[in-house]
């Protein structure tokens, strides 16, 4: 940053301005890339070859784009039986009320 010389109040304000403004953009350029890197980072899963064959028949029974999506569908499908069984033949009940008794006097 060079020195300024001979110059009004009003000069310095400007360009004390313009660097933080300057600062905070690239603050906020530097912050939004570190997002957008984490937000599409990939990983690796290492699986046998025999779960791979099978992940990929998969894929083709599905139709769908990639493994990632046939392995979600897999996980959403699961997730569906798991909730099933859990709240079994009362899953779209209402809960019970007091008048619902049947010693109840109301």
């Amino acid at each position: 940053m060079g020195t300024i010389r001979n110059c009004g109040r009003r000069q310095l304000a400007s360009s004390a301005h313009r660097s933080s403004s300057a600062d905070s953009r690239g603050l906020i350029y530097r912050m939004l890339h570190a997002f957008i890197r984490m937000a599409t980072a990939v990983s690796s899963v290492r699986v046998s070859r025999e779960t791979l064959s099978e992940l990929e028949r998969f894929q083709r029974a599905l139709g769908s784009k990639s493994l990632d999506e046939a392995i979600r569908t897999l996980l959403v499908t699961k997730r569906r039986e798991l909730v099933a069984q859990i709240y079994g033949s009362a899953r779209g009940m209402r809960p019970f009320r007091e008048s619902d008794r049947l010693d109840s006097d109301r």
